[in-house]
C-alpha cells in the first residue's frame, strides 16, 4: 500500500425523463434500395437503454404549388383569408404551407412494435411500393410515452415524376466524351411552364444560347460534341418561370 489516494467523479444529468430518443433517418430515400432508420434511446449520461415503442411512418400531402420564396417576414394578422389571398397571389406564401413540416398527415402505412434492445434500427419495406414524396417518421416509447421524429423525401430513380414541387432539375451524361458523341441533359419540372436559358461556355465565351422551353414533366436536351469543344466546356441553365421562381 502506498498511500496515494485516488477518486474519480461523473456527473449526473436531473431531468423529469429519464430517456432521450433520436432518429437517424438520411434526407432521401430511393424505392429501390430502402436505407435503415436508426433509432437512439439513451438515459440522461449517454447510456444506451433498451427500450419498447413504437415507429410509424406517415406520407405527408404535398402542396401542388411551388411556392415562391418569401421576401417579408411572416405576418402576426391577415386581412385576407387563405382563399382570397390565394386567389390573389396564387404562388406566394399566405401562412406556412411552404414548410413541411406543417403539411398534413395521411395515414400511417408502417405501424410497428420496436424493441431498441433487439434492434437498433428498421428498414421500411412497404416504402418499396410506396408513392414518392415527404414522410414523416414517429417512434414513440411505450412507458414513458416519449416522442421523436424526423422526415425524409422518397424518391423513385426510375419515374419521370419528381417527388416535391420542383421548378427545374437536371442530370447529364457522366464522364469524358469525344467529339462526334452526344452529350445528353435530361431535364424536369413539376410546373406547367418554365424558360431556361441554355448556355454553352469555353473559357468565358458563349459557343451556343438558346432559349428552352420546358412542360411540366421531363424532356432532353442533345448536344453534339464538337471538335472545338475540346479543352472542357461548361453548360449553364438560368431559369425564369410564371411564378417569379428563378
Amino acid at each position: 500500500i502506498s498511500g496515494e489516494t485516488r477518486s474519480s467523479s461523473s456527473t449526473v444529468r436531473i431531468s423529469e425523463k429519464s430517456l432521450e430518443l433520436a432518429l437517424s433517418i438520411p434526407e432521401e430515400i430511393s424505392t429501390e434500395s430502402i436505407a435503415p432508420i436508426k433509432i437512439s434511446t439513451q438515459n440522461l449520461n449517454g447510456k444506451f437503454v433498451p427500450t419498447d415503442g413504437q415507429l410509424k411512418i406517415y406520407p405527408l400531402e404535398v402542396p401542388e404549388i411551388l411556392f415562391r420564396k418569401r421576401r417579408w417576414q411572416e405576418p402576426d394578422q391577415f386581412i385576407y383569408t387563405e382563399k382570397e389571398y390565394r386567389r390573389l397571389f396564387p404562388y406566394d406564401v399566405y401562412k406556412n404551407e411552404d414548410e413541411y413540416i406543417n403539411w398534413a398527415v395521411q395515414d400511417a402505412i408502417v405501424d410497428v412494435a420496436i424493441n431498441t434492445g433487439e434492434s437498433k434500427s428498421y428498414v421500411a419495406e412497404a416504402l418499396k411500393e410506396a408513392k414518392a414524396g415527404k414522410y414523416k417518421v414517429v417512434f414513440v416509447t411505450d412507458e414513458e410515452e416519449l416522442e421523436t421524429l424526423g422526415f425524409f423525401t422518397l424518391y423513385d430513380p426510375k419515374a419521370d415524376e419528381l417527388p416535391l414541387p420542383t421548378l427545374l432539375s437536371h442530370t447529364a451524361t457522366q464522364g469524358n466524351l469525344e467529339p462526334g458523341q452526344t452529350y445528353r441533359i435530361d431535364i424536369n419540372t413539376t410546373v406547367k411552364e418554365v424558360w431556361a436559358l441554355y448556355q454553352l461556355i469555353r473559357s468565358g465565351k458563349n459557343l451556343d444560347a438558346r432559349w428552352i422551353e420546358a412542360k411540366k414533366g421531363s424532356q432532353q436536351i442533345e448536344i453534339p460534341v464538337l471538335d472545338d469543344y475540346r479543352g472542357n466546356v461548361e453548360w449553364q441553365l438560368p431559369t425564369i418561370s410564371p411564378n417569379g421562381s428563378t
